[in-house]
């Protein structure tokens, strides 16, 4: 079973996908990634993987802000 934490995290990383598919589709089509579906049975995958995951994601988010005159372009 996953824990809260799981799921919050779960949560959060989804948000944050969320707001780069809806802010930012061109780059998000673009995305190597897709996002990120946990089931109880990805019990191997840690809180520290899940943050930095989402510290990550968060990351991009704020650099395609920053730059988004840049990214319209592509």
């Amino acid at each position: 079973m996953k824990s809260p934490t799981h799921e919050k995290l779960t949560a959060e990383i989804m948000a944050v996908t969320a707001k780069i598919q809806t802010e930012f589709p061109e780059v998000y089509k673009l995305m190597s990634e897709t996002p990120l579906f946990l089931s109880y049975a990805d019990a191997d995958i840690t809180t520290a993987e899940l943050k930095e995951y989402l510290s990550e994601i968060q990351k991009q988010l704020t650099t395609f802000r920053l730059n988004k005159n840049l990214i319209k372009n592509v």
